[in-house]
């Protein structure tokens, strides 16, 4: 993933907590946004599956543009789906590193250093952020923003599989109709 688009990257501030493991326990409540129009998405649940370590940098990346079909629940669903929340994760065949499986190049172009160590795809709240402003980059693109379609949805499979191919296709590509599938079912299950 993070094989999108190049948008330029937004101007927005964000940082969050620091992270550790997949699998860390997953409680703790998250502030009420505005209200989001008819689509998937929207603020974390309290008790939604997402570990605590990382709650506070997907809400920051989630409210980057203050408006759908960027939200919370979006990136906390594409973390899972990326890689169930692990910041080390390493992939060198197909060259994607950490919680949102970045190419190094593609987050080159997003990253900020959000902790002090430099920006690195292996820290969970740089990486997280580089993905909100990913998405807000992606979702204000006049040619992507009037897709048909859950805008969500068109997003992660931009994300996923590069926006290029989701303009074309005018709709999620069926090379990454299976990841698109995932993500909605963690959105759903995470969205308050």
């Amino acid at each position: 993933a993070g094989t999108g688009g190049s948008a330029a990257p937004p101007a927005a501030a964000g940082q969050g907590g620091q992270g550790g493991q997949g699998g860390q326990p997953t409680v703790g409540a998250s502030a009420s946004g505005p209200p989001q129009p008819a689509g998937l998405g929207g603020e974390l649940r309290a008790d939604a599956e997402v570990p605590v370590a990382y709650r506070a940098a997907i809400t920051t990346a989630g409210r980057l543009c203050g408006r759908y079909p960027v939200t919370p629940a979006l990136v906390a669903a594409m973390l899972r789906t990326e890689s169930n929340f692990d910041p080390q994760l390493r992939s060198p065949q197909t060259d994607e590193y950490g919680i949102a499986k970045w190419t190094p190049a593609v987050f080159e172009q997003w990253a900020r250093d959000t902790d002090g160590g430099g920006p690195s795809v292996f820290s969970a709240t740089d990486s997280i952020d580089a993905l909100g402003r990913y998405l807000c980059g992606m979702s204000s693109r006049p040619e992507f923003m009037s897709l048909p379609g859950d805008q969500a949805l068109l997003l992660a499979a931009a994300y996923r599989g590069g926006s290029r191919h989701v303009i074309a296709a005018r709709d999620v590509p069926a090379q990454v109709r299976g990841y698109v599938d995932e993500v909605a079912r963690h959105i759903r299950a995470y969205s308050a």
